[in-house]
Parts: structure tokens; sequence; C-alpha cells
């Protein structure tokens, strides 16, 4: 084509390139790419519903808009909304373009350039409530799929305000000097990795604010709603991530009863966290007694000189319920000697410099309600108060009872720690005729049972399109409830499956087996559904039936099986030599815990000193997002490697050797129970 322009018709495009769009004779081209070739970064429900195409030649600008029409699978389900054309340059970072429908299966772009082009179709984003057994799903036509539009809206230099249901942008005056377009993109909680501790839970949409990479001149006020009916005397605080993986805490401020407000200068993915309100007080060397705000019962106390110098102390009380603990016995008989616990507390120590830790020179007193007390429970006949403790950083919980506990009254128990972690008091029958006493592996699955939710999935599919399949996670309470409301909505669903418990944040692998299967590009990764119970929590899915991929009229029939990450089965026949293992493995956490926090840059040193090869060196240093984490999975690998060779003295002569016996020192002080892995 020359200046007066022209047409290029094929069958997966129409390029209309109008006159003065070049200036000299142009060879246009349309390539068909093996999808293959390129990385197409699809979220759950997206599926690519065109081929890809190349035009060329590569590079060219036009002088006037281009105009592409592409022609897609439109064997979508009834109420399906948009497809979307994507672009692309290097073939694996992709931009959305505004598109146009044209008559039937085509969609028209306007572009300024060329570029490798695919339309995607996404199901239509509804909003929904928050889990394991098999059910029966079928399979039949391929469908083709939509998606949503960001919220946007431009701005010049005299500011504005972009209003939307999950936040509110105030851009004073001066914070851009040109017209900009900011955005707000609600993010499925599935494709990102929210590191939450014991008593946080997400309660807002996790929300990325546009444009990328822009820094604004002047503060930047987001506003974010939350679900406010979290637990009483919580603290809601905004998160901040770029990477969708590590995250930040931000100075936040309440404003209102259901929103939370942040300043920034600039733009990246945000959350709202809700967590046990935590207290932080300043332990003098003279000694202090701190209390908390939410328990009074729960008090810590510091004698003179435990600490040589000002010492800064966060508590955090997390309540238990005590239908948890009937819910706990009625599930299993191994559990029926529980009478009663505690609430969980979180003792931590704020210290400015990462590398170093507080050491008490006297035992620190922590004074709980007694679990009988706590609960109001009558019970009849010999009990004994059990004392467990678990790491940060690890989910091993350990009983440290030992002769920790230094005074028992009807109210109040009061035991001694040497360093600080999460706490509880268990309250156990001590029936003389009892002869399965509940062991170290049982009063860890009470900690845990304590800490997790009852949840079932509800599989779904679309009424006129089987091959739309949605899985819902939700509390068992409102299972039955939500499935007839969805019924209701279009759905056709078999029975919940049945109860399980999760913890807050936990991810679920969802696999789909029998002759049926994710379609396309869903089938080659992991399908994952992420439990939030202040969220809907939704996975969708395109599946096809087996039989013949080219025949897709045939029907499949298959099941579903979910596996929660991770997953640990204890069996009863199995209980000693699983004692053994567990003291063995919360021992190494410990250990690796310990470490890791004390080496961190000098990893690869002790990995040289471990025996480590270099090639493996380097595949932990690229695939772990900062020292510490390096340095974790590198004592994982060596471990793993080494077997019962893995030692803790050949841990120790290793850092020794590495320079490091600082950390040496550390450990024989932290853990006098050092033996074999």
């Amino acid at each position: 084509m020359g200046p007066e322009g022209g047409e290029l018709r094929t069958a997966p495009c129409t390029v209309s390139v109008p006159p003065e769009a070049v200036t000299m004779e142009t060879e246009i081209t349309c390539q068909v790419i093996n999808p293959n070739d390129v990385t197409l970064p699809l979220k759950d429900g997206e599926m690519l519903v065109s081929d890809i195409i190349e035009l060329g030649p590569h590079g060219t600008t036009f002088h006037q808009p281009v105009t592409v029409q592409m022609q897609y699978n439109n064997k979508s389900s009834s109420g399906a909304t948009e497809v979307v054309v994507w672009v692309t340059d290097d073939r694996t970072q992709w931009m959305k373009l505004e598109t146009t429908k044209e008559n039937g299966n085509r969609v028209a772009v306007s572009v300024d350039h060329s570029f490798i082009f695919a339309v995607v179709s996404q199901l239509e984003q509804d909003s929904f409530t928050a889990s394991t057994k098999e059910s029966t799903i079928t399979s039949s036509t391929q469908p083709a799929l939509p998606t949503t539009s960001p919220y946007s809206r431009k701005m010049g230099p005299e500011g504005g305000e972009l209003r939307t249901t999950p936040c509110t942008v105030s851009v004073p005056p001066g914070a851009v000097t040109m017209e900009t377009e900011i955005t707000c993109q609600v993010i499925n909680p599935n494709d990102v990795t929210l590191p939450l501790k014991d008593g946080e839970m997400l309660v807002s949409d996790i929300i990325e604010l546009g444009p990328h990479g822009t820094t604004f001149h002047q503060p930047v006020t987001v506003q974010m709603q939350y679900n406010n009916k979290s637990s009483s005397g919580a603290t809601e605080v905004v998160w901040v991530t770029e990477d969708r993986s590590q995250w930040t805490e931000l100075e936040t401020s309440k404003n209102g009863e259901d929103r939370v407000a942040v300043s920034v200068d600039h733009f990246s993915i945000f959350a709202v966290i809700s967590r046990p309100k935590q207290d932080q007080f300043r332990v003098p060397i003279g000694g202090f007694t701190l209390t908390s705000s939410t328990q009074p019962a729960v008090q810590i106390s510091f004698p003179e000189q435990a600490v040589n110098t000002e010492t800064r102390v966060t508590v955090q009380v997390q309540e238990i319920r005590k239908e948890a603990v009937e819910e706990l016995k009625a599930q299993d008989e191994s559990f029926r000697s529980v009478v009663s616990t505690s609430p969980i507390v979180r003792v931590e120590i704020v210290s400015d410099d990462a590398d170093s830790e507080v050491q008490f020179h006297k035992p620190v007193t922590v004074r709980v309600p007694h679990p009988q007390h706590y609960m109001n429970i009558q019970h009849e006949g010999p009990t004994k108060l059990r004392v467990m403790s678990c790491e940060e950083g690890t989910e091993d919980w350990m009983e440290v009872t030992g002769d920790s506990i230094k005074e028992v009254t009807e109210e109040v128990v009061e035991f001694e720690v040497t360093h600080f972690s999460s706490l509880i008091v268990i309250l156990v029958k001590d029936d003389l005729g009892n002869t399965e006493p509940l062991g170290p592996i049982l009063l860890q699955q009470v900690c845990q049972w304590l800490q997790q939710l009852p949840v079932q999935f509800i599989l779904l599919q679309r009424e006129g399109n089987e091959n739309e399949f949605v899985v819902e996670c939700t509390i068992s309470g409102s299972v039955e409830e939500r499935r007839h409301e969805l019924m209701g909505e279009g759905y056709k669903s078999p029975l919940p499956s049945g109860t399980v418990r999760l913890f807050e944040g936990q991810e679920v692998e969802i696999r789909i087996s029998g002759n049926v299967a994710p379609f396309g590009m869903e089938n080659n990764r992991k399908q994952q559904i992420t439990f939030h119970s202040q969220n809907y929590n939704r996975l969708h899915m395109q599946v096809m039936a087996l039989k013949d991929v080219q025949q897709n009229s045939l029907d499949g029939k298959g099941y579903v099986e979910f596996h929660a990450l991770p997953r640990v089965e204890v069996e009863k026949h199995k209980l000693e030599s699983e004692i053994t293992r567990l003291k063995r493995s919360a021992r190494v956490e410990k250990y690796f815990y310990f470490i890791k926090e004390k080496v961190s840059t000098d990893w690869k040193n002790l990995a040289f000193h471990l025996g480590l090869p270099d090639p493996d060196i380097g595949n932990i240093a690229g695939k772990n997002p900062d020292d510490k984490s390096r340095c974790m999975d590198m004592l994982q690998e060596w471990k793993k490697k080494k077997g019962d060779a893995a030692t803790i003295e050949v841990l120790m002569e290793a850092l020794s050797e590495a320079g490091l016996q600082s950390v040496v020192d550390g450990l024989k002080k932290r853990f006098l129970d050092i033996g074999w892995f």
C-alpha cells in the first residue's frame, strides 16, 4: 500500500489503512502466531478466543490511525459481556485496547503502529459470599468469555476525584502536571499472595490503582471501603504491594465506620487488613507490667533488670469462642479430654535493628485468664494445665509447660517465659482412667483448630452452558442459603462438599479428573482458590470434554478434588512415630527461622560451607525475592539433600567456618535442647 491507503483482508483479520497513514509504498503483512510462542497472563475466567496475529512491518509507526478488525469465536453463553483486544510488542507484556464490537463475531481497534494482537474474553464478574468431597460435573460445548473494564477518570493539574464502590481517589491541585487518566481495577484475590498472620483477615476488595510508575507532586488520598463486621476490638490497616506478594503496611487513618484512608505519592495494589488490636509499650530497665486494653486479665510483667535497655513490646489478644472448643470435641473423640482454653496471646519485641535480638536476663511472667473462668465452664474432676507456644513464622505449636507455671487461681494462670511467641493455656482432664492422653500432636491440632474456620465448596454450572464452571468457597453455616440463592440466578449445582477447616488466606488447589478438563490455556496452570472469610471466594473456569476435543458437542463427565495447601494428616496407628517426627520437625523449623533472621546476606557463604553446588545456589538466588527467604530455602534444600546426615552439629560447624560464630552462640542461648535433626 502507498500514501493513498488500502485494505488487507484475511481470514483472521482485516487491516484498513487510511490515506496518508504511510508516506511511501509499504508491504502490510499479517502472520498467524503459534500460541505456544507467546505468554498470555490470563486470569481466572479469561480465555483466548481468536488467532494470535502479528502485523508487519514490525516497528512501523502510522501517521493516521489504522483500524484492525479481528474475528473471534462468539459461541459464548447468553449474558456474556464484552471481548477485548490485547496487544504486545515483546510477546509477554500485554496491554488492553479500547475495543469496539462489530457485527457478528468481529471486534475492532485503532492503532498507530504495528503490534501482536489477540482477542481475549472473560466471564462476567458477579459479586458473592465466602470449603471437601467429590462432586460430579459435566461438559459439552466450548464457549467464549467476557472482561470487565477498570473505573477511570481523566484529571489535569487542577486535580479531581475518582469515586468508585471500593475506593475514592482524591488528587489535589498540582499533583500531576498534565492530563492523566486515573484508573481503579478490582483484583481477583486468587491472583495475589497475602501473608496473613493468625487473627488477620482481608476485609476489602483488593484494588490496583493506575497509572503505574506515576509519581505525584502532592500526596494523593486513597479512601478504601471495608467490611466492618469483623471481630470487635479489631484494627484495620491498609497494605500495599508492587509485586502481589511482598506487602508493606501504610500509616492508616479511620474515616467513618467502614472506610480507612492513606496518603501516597505513587499508585500500587492496596488491600485493607483487619487484625486484633495491638497494644505497644516501652519497657524500662527498672521493670514494668503491661496490661492488654482488650483483655485486662492478660498481663506481661518484666522484673527489674530483665532487659538492659529500654525495649518496645507489642501485645495482641486473639479471643477464642467457647463454641469452637465444643465443636472440636463433637468432631473427634480424640479431643474429649479438652475442657477449655485461654485466649491466644501474641507478644513480640519491636526492634529497629532486625539483626539484633533482645535477650531477657530474667524470666518474664505472663498472666492469662484461667481457661475454666474465661469460658465459664463448670467441670468436676481432676484437671491439668498445658502451656503451648508457637514461634513466629511457623505453624508448629509445642508444649512448654515444664515447671513454667508459677501461680494458679480460680481466675488467672501465671507462667514464665524466656522469649516471646504466641502463647495459649489449655485445660485438660487428668483422669486416671484416660488411656489416651492428649499428646503433642493432638495438642497442636487443638491450637490449629481454634484458628481455623469451617467451610464448604459449592460447584456451579450455568444453565444452558455447562462449560461455564464456577467454584465458591463459603462458611459452612450459610452454604445452603447461598446455594439456593445461586440456583435462582441461573446456575445448577450438586450438593455442597463436606465440611473442612481452613486458615484465613489458605490456598486450596482444585483438580478436575475424569474425561473433563480446563479449556485451553487454563489447562496448563494450577487452579487455586484462596479462602477469605469476609470476602466472596470464587473461581471461574471453562471446561471441555476429553472424548474428542475436535467434537465439542460430546458430553464429558468428571469430578472435582480439593487439596488444602499444605495439608498434614496424622493416622492414629502411627501416632507414636509421628510424635517423634513432630518434635523433630518443630525444632528444625525453629532453628531455621532463627538462623535465616541472623544470617541474611551471608547465606551464600553458609551454603558453600554446607556443600551446596553453585547451580543450586544460583537457582535459590533467582527464585526468592530477598536474602532471608533465600537463606530459608537454602537450609530446606540442604536438609532435603542430606537427609539424616543433616545434623545440628554439621550446621553449627558450617556456621563457624563461615565466620558466623555469633549465630552459633545465639543458637546455644536460645535452644537449650539442641540435638540431632
